[in-house]
């Protein structure tokens, strides 16, 4: 990996420090991209960029010249939509620019961090379960709100995508349960030395 860098006279913790620190640079410039890409999308559809963006997040409900044709409100509610389908993302990339500040303090098996593994556990799965769906029926209706009367539509579809969010989701909640663990066993031996 690039960002790791490793010298025999540095600590494991200062490790764990240089390595959070640039895993939360990364996390961050993640987050401003993803903003931008999906406002720049929706707020200019004709664009070659925005055809890339939106086309396969449309689900191929839309063709490049359906694009080009998006008016205001297929804008509004196309991002409304692709904003709801990217929350559960931009809330877990804070949670974890937060749990990587932990533990470039040295703070590894705390409450804290046991909630917050739980926190992006139960998002994975409340994605897969809810805002994807709802994400795909809006992108769905601001495709077809123009249509005529009997051809608009509203579609969502469970793949392998809700399936991956699913079982990231449990695993998570289970590393949670093992750092509660950990976490008591710390407290155990701070109370025995």
């Amino acid at each position: 990996m690039f960002f790791v860098i490793y010298f025999k006279d540095r600590s494991m913790y200062t490790k764990l420090a240089t390595i959070s620190k640039r895993v939360q640079l990364i996390l961050k410039i993640i987050f401003i991209l993803l903003l931008f890409f999906i406002s720049y999308s929706w707020l200019f559809p004709q664009s070659s960029f925005s055809h890339a963006v939106l086309g396969p997040s449309l689900g191929g409900y839309a063709t490049e010249s359906q694009i080009d044709q998006f008016q205001l409100n297929n804008q509004l509610i196309g991002f409304t939509g692709s904003f709801l389908g990217l929350l559960p993302l931009f809330i877990g990339l804070r949670w974890l620019i937060k749990l990587f500040t932990n533990y470039a303090r040295g703070e590894i098996f705390t409450v804290i961090n046991v909630k917050s593994y739980s926190r992006l556990g139960y998002l994975c799965l409340l994605s897969a379960l809810l805002f994807q769906p709802l994400s795909q029926m809006i992108l769905a209706i601001a495709v077809s709100i123009n249509y005529p009367k009997g051809h608009r539509f509203i579609a969502f579809s469970f793949d392998n995508t809700n399936l991956t969010a699913i079982i990231v989701g449990i695993c998570l909640i289970v590393i949670a349960y093992v750092m509660q663990i950990g976490h008591e066993l710390q407290e155990e031996q701070k109370l025995t030395v």
